[in-house]
């Protein structure tokens, strides 16, 4: 990520577009392997009980590196220089990868794959310290490495031919469609908000404060997201989003109309910044899309995922809360038997 933003800067400054663009190309395909390595060591190396507490840190960062690029991109900051906004990243970028050179793997990865226990406690003891405990976690993750043959590579026709597995696909594609909007959001906000007749400075200014009450809700959902179940939680939240999605596209509809409608509108995009941030960007994190078109494209994109995600979801998603992943997959093979009994009592069957 840091060469690439070393290449987007020195294209950018020396008016090479190809430079530029191998930059940007870096930057693109290092950029969801990075978050998602980060999700991965904080499920990994957390404690059980504080796990979800640990994956807000991830988009408490994130929305606030957003605040930083918003509000360094508004006309009146850095806005008019492309080159000194391709800098800033570099520098943070340098210290934090040197940082990141003295971490040591999960004990997870080193205790299932590697099979290295010796390195596997010291790893436990770097991120969790010291503790008597410290021994029966290494025999929970073994207990949790013999629900899979770790002795192979993963492939997409294990996953899709493991019924858990699959399930797990399903269940996170669903929880991460919530995430869809979210993007779009922080891409083209000021562009919505100009869309339903609001000045260009207070839009800037709009977009901005979007993205620090979705960093300042992510804070606060971190305080009680270990305290309740995650299937309230998320759906929940969920039904609330798309609620407040809804009432934009429709106040976005009746600016036309009213004035005060365009007000309202940016009320419902502001609700739904404290419903995304306080659960369902930390929880689901990180999917994106580009396509945007106005206030309307919320109907087929977001709107109509999210009321079937919010379905499926409620008959499929298991319990999380405290629990580790073997208990996770018999709570799913649980929910699945008693699918199965509701809908065909005198028999058993595979097809879900």
């Amino acid at each position: 990520m840091t060469l690439g933003g070393a290449i987007q800067y020195i294209g950018a400054i020396t008016f090479m577009p190809e430079l530029f663009l191998l930059g940007r190309a870096i930057a693109a395909l290092c950029a969801p392997l990075s978050d998602a390595a980060l999700i991965l060591y904080i499920q990994e190396s957390s404690p059980v009980a504080y796990r979800a507490t640990f994956s807000f840190l991830a988009e408490i960062a994130y929305g606030f590196s957003s605040v930083l690029g918003l509000l360094f991109g508004m006309d009146s900051v850095f806005g008019n220089s492309l080159s000194t906004i391709l800098l800033l990243p570099i520098f943070p970028g340098i210290f934090f990868t040197l940082f990141v050179s003295c971490v040591p793997d999960t004990p997870k990865y080193l205790m299932i794959v590697k099979k290295n226990r010796k390195s596997a406690l010291k790893s436990l003891e770097f991120f969790q310290g010291e503790k008597k405990e410290n021994e029966q976690l290494l025999e929970n993750f073994i207990i949790e490495g013999n629900h899979e043959d770790h002795e192979k590579q993963s492939s997409f026709t294990e996953i899709l031919g493991t019924w858990h597995l699959r399930q797990a696909v399903f269940i996170s594609s669903a929880v991460l469609a919530f995430t869809l909007p979210f993007y779009a959001i922080l891409q083209s906000s000021t562009y919505f908000f100009q869309h339903i007749k609001i000045d260009n400075d207070i839009a800037q200014l709009a977009s901005t404060n979007l993205m620090l009450i979705i960093t300042v809700s992510s804070t606060i959902g971190s305080l009680f997201i270990d305290r309740y179940p995650r299937r309230f939680l998320v759906l929940t939240f969920g039904s609330l989003s798309t609620f407040f999605l809804i009432t934009f596209v429709l106040f976005s509809a009746l600016t036309e109309i009213f004035i005060w409608s365009k007000y309202a509108a940016l009320a419902s995009m502001f609700l739904f910044a404290v419903t995304y941030g306080l659960v369902l960007g930390p929880v689901s994190w990180f999917v994106a899309p580009e396509l945007i078109v106005g206030a309307y494209i919320f109907i087929p994109l977001f709107i109509i995922p999210s009321i079937l995600c919010l379905l499926y979801l409620y008959l499929r998603l298991p319990e999380t809360l405290k629990k580790e992943t073997h208990e996770i997959i018999d709570s799913m093979h649980s929910r699945r038997k008693q699918m199965e009994e509701s809908l065909c009592p005198s028999e058993s069957s595979d097809t879900f």
